[in-house]
């Protein structure tokens, strides 16, 4: 499709539809816990293996991302080289972004841990 200012349209294709890539990020992560881990959760061998798998799984995942927003023609080690815009991230708020998220989860952990250093001091 010619748009106004000359230049021509890239073809998406069904792969790099940013829906369908975030239920295949959500499956390859899901499957490598199971897959690789196993179903018994509280052995120390499993969860190593289910670290490491879902370790694996967020590089895999971290470099498919990178193709994802990087820029064709430019140096893959410039920061400018990549279109963070088409993660909807932004600069502005990012700090709160990332804060208040971290700090619900800690707030979230630290609960169970609080109960439990209570009842022993009973």
């Amino acid at each position: 499709l010619a748009l106004s200012c000359g230049m021509v349209e890239p073809a998406q294709s069904f792969w790099s539809e940013p829906l369908v890539r975030c239920t295949g990020y959500c499956l390859i992560f899901i499957s490598a816990l199971y897959i690789y881990g196993g179903f018994n959760r509280q052995a120390t061998k499993s969860v190593r293996r289910r670290l490491i798998s879902a370790t694996l799984a967020c590089f895999l995942i971290f470099i498919d991302t990178l193709s994802f927003i990087h820029q064709p023609d430019s140096n893959f080690l410039n920061l400018s080289s990549y279109a963070f815009s088409r993660l909807a991230l932004k600069w502005d708020g990012l700090f709160y972004a990332i804060f208040l998220p971290a700090l619900t989860t800690a707030l979230l952990f630290l609960a169970p841990l609080w109960n439990e250093i209570r009842c022993r001091s009973y």
